[in-house]
Order: C-alpha cells, then sequence, then structure tokens
C-alpha cells in the first residue's frame, strides 16, 4: 500500500507543478500584451510629434520664402543705388586714366599691323606648326584680327620673304626664313 500512497502524491506535485507553470505562463502573456499596447502608444505619439515637427518645418520653410520674395525687391533696389553711387566717383579718376589709355591704344592702333606680324613670326620661330594652328592662335584664341585680315598679314610676310610655307601631306607648314638664314650663316 505504500507504493499507492507515493504514485498519488508524485502525480499530485506535477499537476501542482504544471499548474503553477501555466499561470505563469498566461501571467508572461498577459505582461506581453500589456508591453505590446504600450509600444503601440509610444509609436503612435512619436508618429504625431514627428508629424507637428514636419508641418513646423514646411511652414518656416514657406515663411522664409515669403520673407525672401517681400525682402528681394528692396535689395535689388538698394543694390542699384549702390551701383550708381560707385559709377558717379571714379568718373574724375576715368577721364585721366582715359587720356593715358586712349594714347596708348592710338599708338598700338598705328602698330597694329607690325604688332600682329611680329606675332606671327614669333610664333613660327619657336615650333613647327601649320598656318591653320597659327591662324587659331592669333585669330581665335588672342582675337587679335579677323580671319581674312590674317591671312592677308600672312601672304604679306610671304611677299616680304620673311616667311615661307611648305606644304607636306597636304598639310601647309609655316616656318621663319629670317631665323633660319642667321643660323644657316655660321
Amino acid at each position: 500500500m505504500r507504493d499507492l500512497f507515493s504514485v498519488g502524491k508524485e502525480t499530485n506535485s506535477r499537476d501542482e507543478r504544471l499548474e503553477i507553470l501555466t499561470k505563469q505562463i498566461l501571467k508572461l502573456q498577459n505582461q506581453l500584451l500589456k508591453i505590446t499596447e504600450q509600444q503601440k502608444t509610444y509609436h503612435q505619439t512619436i508618429l504625431k510629434k514627428q508629424e507637428a515637427l514636419e508641418e513646423k518645418i514646411e511652414n518656416q520653410k514657406i515663411e522664409a520664402t515669403t520673407k525672401e520674395l517681400f525682402l528681394q525687391p528692396e535689395e535689388e533696389s538698394y543694390i542699384m543705388l549702390e551701383e550708381k553711387k560707385e559709377e558717379k566717383t571714379p568718373i574724375a579718376h576715368e577721364e585721366y586714366v582715359d587720356s593715358l589709355e586712349k594714347e596708348i591704344i592710338k599708338s598700338v592702333a598705328k602698330n597694329k599691323k607690325t604688332i600682329i606680324k611680329q606675332k606671327i613670326l614669333a610664333i613660327a620661330s619657336k615650333q613647327r606648326t601649320t598656318s591653320k594652328n597659327v591662324k587659331e592662335i592669333i585669330v581665335d584664341k588672342y582675337r587679335y584680327c579677323s580671319k581674312a585680315t590674317f591671312y592677308r598679314y600672312l601672304s604679306e610676310l610671304k611677299r616680304q620673304q620673311k616667311i615661307e610655307t611648305i606644304t607636306i601631306n597636304n598639310k601647309e607648314y609655316v616656318c621663319n626664313i629670317s631665323i633660319d638664314r642667321k643660323t644657316n650663316s655660321f
């Protein structure tokens, strides 16, 4: 009979343990539900705060753009007034500089033809180039003269025998003869 009584005690203790464990599981489930509900409410409040902040930012952007639109004409007129003042003050000084500049420009304009010819000769003497490359430097890059004027000066230099053109493989190379003669005389 002792065996019968001990078996009953073991089953009672197991049942009690199972009941305790199920109660604990139920408590944990309830706690999890409460935690998830709290997380949902926190998430909703955070979303509301974020939306409010985004609205504030948008309102501030709109206010800033409207302020810029209203302030912009005033700033432009202010800048225009400053520009007019700056134009008035250097006029007396410009008259003095203009007279010097005009004299220099007149002297350069008188010698423009010779200056451009010297530039052509200098470029032709420094490197072996085609007449097209010299034209690109004189006309396109520095804009000393027009294309027609450049080719007129080039033909004048050929007539004066200061420059010679050599055609190799359908390319016309320009050679400065005056320098070549000096080097060949040695």
